[in-house]
């Protein structure tokens, strides 16, 4: 489980750059394969919805702690209309083994419109992550 706050950094012209936060909640299958469900909520005019699923693949760095990321998937926005979307990123977590493996993250996702005439953008995210 973990929280996040980030950024909505649209392609165009259309919307500025906005500031937001969400929950995520992963499952990881093996060390390296897991699975990623995200909600957040970002401050644009009519307020952006991001539902997104994804498939993490990680490669944990045990002596250091770490472990960076890839991931891929699909979401589906809920703002003045509904749009789906599909997307890839990275990024980097480290854990913190006097703290009961508390971890914090950062990574960046491209978030492609499934529709033509829809706005791509990016989504940046900084949070925590406590496991269970």
């Amino acid at each position: 489980m973990g929280a996040f706050g980030g950024g909505y950094l649209p392609d165009g012209d259309s919307e500025d750059d906005v500031l937001g936060g969400g929950v995520l909640a992963e499952y990881f299958f093996t060390p390296y394969i897991g699975v990623q469900g995200t909600y957040g909520i970002f401050a644009t005019n009519s307020e952006h919805h991001e539902f997104d699923a994804a498939l993490v693949l990680r490669y944990p760095i045990t002596s250091l702690c770490i472990a960076p990321y890839a991931m891929v998937g699909g979401g589906y926005s809920v703002n003045s209309d509904d749009k789906a979307n599909y997307f890839v990123g990275g990024g980097i977590e480290a854990r913190f083994e006097g703290l009961n493996c508390l971890g914090i993250f950062a990574d960046g996702a491209y978030h492609f419109a499934a529709d033509d005439g829809d706005e791509d953008y990016t989504i940046v995210r900084l949070g925590v992550k406590v496991p269970f």
